[in-house]
């Protein structure tokens, strides 16, 4: 058994009764009638935009034929709906916001497979969202090591010292989901990320309000990145990899569709039809591999 490393004394507690844990961002508790209902997930599917997992909640229970698609009571942050066995969350923008989706989800998933180890290594975490990248827009990027903009690994400060989470993804899993994937008509690839704390700075661009690089800093560091292996730059993957890792998850995946060549260029121009179609990309290989499942 690969889980380990949760905070199990606070959570059994919250098994037995001895104390009531309040998922506040959803507003859920731990003792809410409705958490019964989802003993069945398998899956949890987050993506930055509440309207888009929404609308892909809403395929997924058309699709089949589902009658429950419950809607957690608070959205002030973040929207999730639970249909059909997964679980579809937004999760912001950045890793400060995911983190604190992620906590919260993974003490939801512990509480609805009561504590059960094998049960809860069972469920697959999926982050679907869009990217720079190093490649062709359009393509599509399955993450095999989550970096920061250092090229290091997700770290945080605990108790004012540096604590880092490891890096990787599950290869076995990655590549069952590109095996599902092999009739595609775009290129499905994989590849490091860089997760940046920012869409501008970090990521070294050259076209935002302030700029801290110029042009022959951002080549140097976009062909470093190039070098070791990434294919695209987002915000939040090293925080989702280094949190499940943490609890040692077997099957989690990042999947992005490439919007942006940054080797060509740092500005988005395509038009809004142009940008949902790329973004498909990213659930259409979602979509190919949970349905060989």
């Amino acid at each position: 058994m690969k889980i380990k490393n949760m905070n199990k004394g606070y959570l059994d507690a919250v098994l037995r009764g001895e104390t009531v844990d309040y998922l506040y961002h959803f507003g859920l508790c731990s003792t809410d009638e409705c958490l019964k209902m989802m003993k069945d997930i398998k899956a949890v599917v987050m993506a930055g935009s509440p309207d888009r997992v929404q609308r892909m909640a809403e395929t997924w229970n058309k699709k089949h034929k589902k009658d429950l698609l419950f809607k957690f009571p608070k959205d002030e942050r973040f929207s999730a709906f639970y249909t059909g066995d997964i679980l579809f969350c937004s999760h912001g923008m950045g890793m400060p916001s995911i983190s604190i989706a992620l906590q919260e989800l993974m003490k939801l998933v512990y509480f609805v497979k009561d504590g059960n180890l094998e049960e809860i290594d069972k469920v697959m975490w999926f982050r679907i969202g869009t990217s720079g990248g190093l490649v062709a827009p359009g393509s599509v990027v399955i993450t095999t090591e989550a970096l920061r903009a250092n090229f290091k690994p997700y770290r945080l400060l605990v108790t004012g010292e540096e604590y880092s989470f490891e890096s990787n993804c599950p290869e076995a899993f990655i590549n069952k989901i590109i095996h599902s994937n092999k009739n595609t008509k775009f290129d499905v690839v994989k590849g490091k990320t860089i997760g940046a704390d920012s869409f501008y700075i970090e990521q070294n661009r050259i076209d935002g309000a302030i700029a801290l690089c110029d042009e022959q800093g951002k080549m140097e560091w976009l062909k470093k990145a190039e070098k070791i292996g990434v294919k695209n730059i987002e915000m939040e993957s090293p925080n989702m990899v280094g949190f499940l890792n943490h609890w040692g998850f077997s099957h989690f995946a990042v999947i992005c569709s490439v919007i942006v060549n940054r080797l060509k260029g740092d500005q988005v121009s395509c038009t809004k039809e142009e940008l949902e179609q790329l973004s498909m990309n990213a659930e259409t290989v979602l979509w190919n591999f949970l349905e060989s499942k």
